[in-house]
Formats: structure tokens, C-alpha cells, sequence
């Protein structure tokens, strides 16, 4: 059996014999029924068990799970189990008919949701389902869902900016060729289980017909869909799919993600300058109406010059060197905009879903149809701001506002009567974040790392308060320097907390010409190009900023991450939006978020079993706020001082090097 070396130990429950006997049979089940290549870690075991049990109980879990251990794996294992006996044995019997069959006779709705953040995570994830249904001989069905951007193969209608829109108009005025072969029923049956978005390409190419219509129609009889976050958060897409909340549970995958991606999508702003340049061309086309249509009309132009109006104001008031961003409760902006007399969601409710594109039809001179899309925002913004709570607010900043929220779990309550969530991920137990999102009883798991070649080290003799850090940052540079000399090859990363901190060293580089390491800053290299350094040269160091471009969603496998250097925790700035949510959310907020964004760092530079990597935190601050870093890493964390950690470190890092090369 593959044991994972080093791996932190597990609570240990109180079990007794009948207890083992039972774990021990479901285990055997498991590995008989799916017949895997390999044996599963125990860490997966655990995890199959835990989510069928949260399932089981309605519950909305967080499981934490490292880089490396097979989540994917293990959720589609629990997703297959639960669908059970829905899947009908097919053998022997084309796709149409077991299809036709399911339709029929299905004795179960069960379902499960599967989101992704990005679309290469999607294809994985099918491509995973093929291969249990392959080593298993079951016939779980399976499809992705990308959206149009991905899907599109109509070269008019594909290069547009704004493709959901021209996609709509396109196949309204019957002038998309590959739609309307579709709706003619022109595709190809697929005698696959499973179906990714290069299949349904390749067979769109082939048949003429659209891959983005033709996925949406296969998942209506598919067990497991497979979707971007995008179409998570459109509240009448499972209705159209015609999925029963009660009998379907939601696996999200990088779960850490959601709560930021719902913020955004439940978010709204706009201009001055842009409402300057849709005024007139709306107000010509209201004075066209008749009737009850124009008084509609009527309505929504008050508020699109009352808002146009204040923003006018503001920039008088405010002059032209004010930067900072003002907060405004939802009832102030309405008082001080005029415009607390006006009943918005009765606006927004009799606004006409395609009013944008009438107001400003698309052209074949703008592709991008920029009006079109400001009015569609304005919509956006009237649609949530009549819909808004105590939670809402206004960010008003050079003249541009924007309305935000706390709070945001409401704008997912169609998730309610939602049969259990599973949130994985590799950083979630520390963060409230997801529990926030869904109102529900929550059980938080947590399972070992697979990577046992790691050594964390806090090093208490740094302080990076904001007098010192300009100071501590040229010490953190000089032992970067020292591991650069004294390691045999990989990279070194070295995080600071700002652009500002970054260009510091940038300049005393150039100024004191120190030519023999290879250096690299973040915004003068890319990542390709550090890459490529690595690659000729054996070692670079590179000079990165936290929440940077180099922090978020770039994994630093192998040779890309030899040493982590994290300088002081990154929290964010105290802007008056940042004390507003703090203030609401609780002290920690500040913290939780700075040491969200180090686990995930730390995550990023060790990916695989055989992987290593050293990481330093140079601040005293990491001791007091150890045990929020993420508890697959505990084990594996040491407090010294960073001249006590040099030699072990490098002592380590060579010792792995000579192993792998053996």
C-alpha cells in the first residue's frame, strides 16, 4: 500500500474493533468497485469518507486537502457513489437509447454540480471521470460547460469583445449557420459517456452545428455537469437544465476563489464620462416610445441623470486631486443623488432584458459595441441596487461609483434547498469566507499533504512594521543572496509586501551593479522569461510583490521553487472600505486575509510527491499567528532565527537535489 512519508498524523478517533472492521470493508469496496491502478492514500480514503457522510447529512463541508493528494480523484469517487444505482447498466444497448431509456424510466434526479474556476480545470476533471468509467466499467455520464468565448466556432461572431451579445443577436436574426444546424437537429450522437469541450468542438467542426448549444442540450440527461464559476452564478441556470436543488450536490473545486468571484459578479459601477455617452443617444430613443413604454423609459432616465447629475457635483466638490475613495450607506447616495423618491426595483423588474442592444444595435464598424455594454452595467447596477440590504454600500472615487457588498450569501440563496456543498480546496479551513456564502450547518476537514520534502521556518529576528521594513528588506535581500550562493541550482523567490518596497531594491541593484547572480523583478520579467533564465543559468533569484501577478494563480513546481522567502505579513490596506468590512466582519479580518495569501504562496511552490522546497517567514508577527497557517504545513514549521536556519536548510535543500538525481 502507497504510504505518504512524513505526512502529519490524523486525529485519532476512539474506534472500536466493529468500527476498523467497517472502515476496512468500505475501503476494499471502494478499490474493488473502481478497480483504480493504484492504491488510494489514506488521506483520500478519509476524505471519500467524510464527504459521503456530509452529504449523507446535508451539510455544507470544507475540505482542505494539499496540492498533490488527488481531490479531484476523491470527489468524483463520492459523486459516483452518490449517484449510485441512478446510472443505468448500459452494456450492450447504442448511447440514443440508453439516453431515451434514462429520460424515461430515470427513478432518480439526482445530480451533481461540478465547478471550476478556470477551463483548462474543467477539460481535467472530465477527463478524470473518463478514466473511472474506464477502470470501473461504469457508465457515469458527464459533461462540460464552457461558455461562449470557449465554445464559439463562428469566426463573425467569435472575435467580437462582447460575444455573449453578439452570440444572442447573431442567432435571433437567424444569421448563425452552426444555431440553427443545431436546432435542426443535424449533430452527431456521441456514443461517449463523457463529453469535453475540445469533443464537442471537433464534432461541431464536423457537423457545422454550435459546440456551446449542443453541450448545454447533452447535460440536461448528464449526471455530472462540469462548469465554470461564471455559470454557478447565474441563478436561472439550473431551472433551464431542469435540476432539482433537493436531490443535487455542489462539489467547488479551488474554493478559496468563490467568495472574491461572487463579490465581482454581484457588483456594479459606472462613469460620469460614460453616462455622458449614452445620455443622449437613450434620450432619442425614449422620445420614440408610446404609451406605458415611454413612461418605463421615463423612469429609468431620471435615474441615469440623477446619478450623471451627482457624479457632476462630486467632481466640482471634491477638485481634482482627491484620491482617496469615500463610503456611502445605500440610503445616503440616494438622498444626497436625489433620488430616495424612486421605487428602483420597480425599475428594475419592468426593465426589458434585451433593452441594451436595442437602444444600440450592434455594428459591423464596432465590434466591441462599448455603449452597449455601459448601458447593460447601468441595467446591472439599478437591478442590484433595488435588490440590496444593509450589507450594501457605495464607493464613490474620481468621479466613478460602485456598488459592493459585504455580505453576499443572499445573492446565492437559490442555493438553499441544494441537497450539500463540498468546497475543496488547498487553503479554506483557516478562512470564514466560504461559510459566509451559504447559510447551512458546516464541517470543516482537514488531510495530510503527500509532499514530505518541506521545511517551513519563522524567523523571529525580522520585524517588518512600516517604520523598519524599508530597513528589514535589505536584510531579507542579503539572505537571499547567501542561500543564491550556497544552493545547487533551483529558484529562489523572494516576496516583499509592495511595488514601492520592490523598486528599493531594484534601484540599490542597479546602483551597487551587482553582476554575478542572476536577478529578476517582477514587472521587468515575465514568467516565461524566468523560465527560461532558470533554465540556461541553474539559479535566479526573483524579487516578487505579494499579490502580485506572481503570487496569484502561477505554480512554482520543482526547479521554479527551491526557496520561498516571505517578507512580513501581507495585510491589506487600511482604506475606509477595507475598516468598513473590518468592522463588520471582526478584528481578524486584517490577519486572516494577509495569511490567506501566504498559505496560498506557500501552496504554489510545492506541487507534487516528490517536490521540495524551504520556506522562510521573516517575521516575529508568523509565531503569534502560526496556528492560522494552513494546519497540513504544522508539522513541518520551525521558530529560529535566520541565521540558526541557513545551514540546515541548504544542508536539506542539497540532500533532496542529490536524491533526485539519483
Amino acid at each position: 500500500m502507497a504510504k505518504t512519508p512524513g505526512e502529519p498524523k490524523r486525529t485519532k478517533l476512539n474506534l472500536d474493533s466493529k468500527d476498523i472492521v467497517q472502515i476496512k470493508k468500505r475501503d476494499k469496496e471502494i478499490k474493488d468497485k473502481f478497480n483504480l491502478p493504484h492504491e488510494l492514500y489514506q488521506g483520500q480514503k478519509d476524505f471519500i469518507k467524510d464527504a459521503t457522510e456530509i452529504i449523507r447529512n446535508n451539510r455544507l463541508g470544507i475540505l482542505e486537502s494539499p496540492t498533490g493528494t488527488g481531490k479531484t480523484l476523491s470527489s468524483l469517487i463520492t459523486a459516483m457513489e452518490y449517484l449510485g444505482d441512478s446510472e443505468f447498466i448500459t452494456e450492450g444497448v447504442s448511447k440514443a437509447n440508453a439516453d431515451l431509456l434514462k429520460s424515461l424510466y430515470n427513478r432518480t434526479n439526482k445530480r451533481v454540480i461540478y465547478a471550476c474556476r478556470t477551463h483548462t480545470q474543467l477539460d481535467q476533471v472530465v477527463k478524470e471521470l473518463e478514466g473511472l468509467n474506464k477502470y470501473s466499467g461504469m457508465h457515469t455520464s458527464g459533461v462540460v460547460l464552457g461558455s461562449r468565448r470557449q465554445t464559439c466556432i463562428n469566426y463573425k461572431v467569435n472575435g467580437s469583445k462582447d460575444i455573449n451579445n453578439m452570440c444572442r443577436s447573431t442567432i435571433k436574426d437567424r444569421k448563425c449557420s452552426f444555431y440553427n444546424n443545431f436546432q435542426e437537429g443535424k449533430a452527431e450522437k456521441s456514443n461517449k459517456n463523457t463529453i469535453s469541450i475540445e469533443e464537442a468542438i471537433s464534432l461541431g467542426n464536423s457537423c457545422r452545428v454550435c459546440p456551446y448549444f449542443y453541450l448545454k442540450h447533452q447535460a440536461r440527461n448528464a449526471s455530472i455537469i462540469i462548469l465554470p464559476y461564471s455559470l454557478l452564478l447565474q441563478k436561472d441556470f439550473f431551472s433551464e437544465l431542469g435540476i432539482q436543488m433537493g436531490e443535487t450536490v455542489l462539489i467547488i473545486d479551488e474554493a478559496h476563489n468563490l467568495y472574491s468571484t461572487v463579490l465581482d459578479e454581484y457588483s456594479a459601477g459606472i462613469s460620469e464620462s460614460e453616462l455622458s455617452q449614452i445620455i443622449p443617444v437613450y434620450s432619442e430613443y425614449m422620445n420614440k416610445q408610446e404609451g406605458k413604454r415611454k413612461v418605463d423609459f421615463l423612469e429609468l432616465f431620471i435615474f441615469v441623470s440623477g446619478v450623471f447629475e451627482y457624479l457632476k457635483r462630486s467632481s466640482k466638490e471634491d477638485g481634482t486631486d482627491t484620491e482617496q475613495a469615500e463610503i456611502y450607506n445605500i440610503n445616503r447616495f440616494l438622498i444626497d443623488a436625489e433620488l430616495d423618491h424612486i421605487n428602483l426595483l420597480e425599475i428594475a423588474e419592468r426593465i426589458d432584458p434585451f433593452l441594451p442592444s436595442k437602444v444600440f444595435p450592434m455594428r459591423k464598424d464596432d465590434v466591441e459595441n462599448k455603449k452597449e455594454d455601459i448601458l447593460r452595467r447601468l441595467c446591472k447596477l439599478v437591478r442590484l441596487l433595488g435588490e440590496c440590504d444593509r450589507h450594501s454600500y457605495i464607493v464613490k472615487e474620481k468621479g466613478h461609483i460602485t456598488l459592493k457588498n459585504i455580505y453576499p450569501s443572499d445573492y446565492l440563496s437559490y442555493f438553499v434547498d441544494i441537497k450539500s456543498i463540498l468546497a475543496i480546496g488547498g487553503t479554506l479551513t483557516q478562512s470564514s469566507d466560504i461559510s459566509l456564502l451559504f447559510n447551512r450547518e458546516v464541517t470543516k476537514r482537514t488531510y495530510p499533504s503527500v509532499c514530505k520534502n518541506i521545511q517551513v521556518s519563522i524567523c523571529s529576528d525580522y520585524s517588518f512594521v512600516y517604520n523598519k521594513r524599508n530597513e528589514e528588506v535589505m536584510r531579507a535581500f542579503s539572505l537571499a543572496m547567501l542561500y543564491y550562493k550556497k544552493i545547487e541550482k533551483g529558484g529562489i523567490l523572494l516576496f516583499v509586501q509592495s511595488k514601492s518596497v520592490l523598486s528599493i531594491l531594484k534601484l540599490y541593484t542597479a546602483r551597487e551593479r551587482i553582476s554575478n547572480v542572476n536577478i529578476l523583478f517582477e514587472g521587468s520579467a515575465s514568467i516565461k522569461e524566468y523560465k527560461e533564465r532558470l533554465k540556461k543559468e541553474r539559479k535566479v533569484l526573483m524579487v516578487c510583490v505579494m499579490g502580485g501577478n506572481f503570487s496569484e494563480g502561477i505554480n512554482f513546481s520543482n526547479d521554479l521553487c527551491r526557496v520561498l522567502i516571505i517578507c512580513g505579513i501581507p495585510l491589506p490596506k487600511p482604506t475606509e472600505e477595507i475598516l468598513l468590512i473590518q468592522k463588520t466582519r471582526g478584528e481578524d479580518y486584517f490577519i486572516d486575509k494577509g495569511m490567506q495569501a501566504v498559505n496560498q504562496t506557500i501552496g504554489r511552490s510545492i506541487r507534487a510527491e516528490n517536490d521540495y522546497s524551504c520556506v522562510l517567514l521573516l517575521d516575529k508577527r508568523f509565531i503569534k499567528y502560526k496556528e492560522k497557517l494552513s494546519k497540513w504545513l504544522q508539522p513541518y514549521i520551525v521558530e529560529r532565527t535566520s541565521s540558526d536556519t541557513l545551514n540546515p536548510m541548504v544542508s536539506k535543500l542539497n540532500e533532496w537535489h542529490r536524491m533526485e538525481k539519483k
